[in-house]
């Protein structure tokens, strides 16, 4: 398994609807990004290529994006180095109007040191991701619980990787 995997929620709330649900897949509100169970200077940079990967979807129209969630629910251990490198999405989707959040780093926050934890208090976050989507999803759409067992897996091409 890759360490950093980019997660549509999108494709997968639509998987297996019939046509003419209402539901439009390039109009879903969310985009998830996995982080690997170890954020290092490499993987932070992997994390942000993933981030960018999104944004620039949404730059060229191939998808409407308000969050984007990064779920390090799987992430034991953070370096300095590599958070920084991630501060870099912030900016970027900060530029570009689209919020992104912390899921799931409460076990990270109790095992790092003052520095990492620091970095991440600067995040806004939510528990888990059925939380993340119950409150960043509109009242309008029916939301339904996140699945992990279903989740689509996306591979980026390379000219949108850079």
């Amino acid at each position: 398994m890759t360490p950093t995997v980019m997660i549509e929620t999108s494709d997968r709330q639509a998987a297996g609807r019939p046509s003419g649900t209402g539901l439009d897949p390039l109009a879903w509100p969310l985009a998830v990004v996995v982080a690997p169970a170890e954020v290092d200077a490499a993987a932070g940079a992997r994390l942000l290529r993933w981030c960018e990967a999104w944004l620039h979807r949404l730059d060229v129209g191939e998808a409407h994006l308000a969050h984007l969630l990064v779920n390090m629910r799987h992430t034991r251990r953070a370096t300095p180095p590599g958070l920084t490198v991630l501060e870099q999405a912030r900016t970027e989707a900060r530029r570009r109007g689209v919020g992104i959040h912390l899921v799931g780093v409460g076990a990270l926050l109790v095992a790092s040191s003052l520095e990492v934890r620091a970095s991440l208090g600067r995040w806004s976050s939510f528990p888990d991701l059925d939380a993340a989507c119950a409150a960043l999803v509109p009242a309008n759409r029916k939301v339904e619980p996140v699945d992990p067992d279903a989740i689509v897996l996306v591979t980026p091409t390379p000219e949108r990787c850079g």
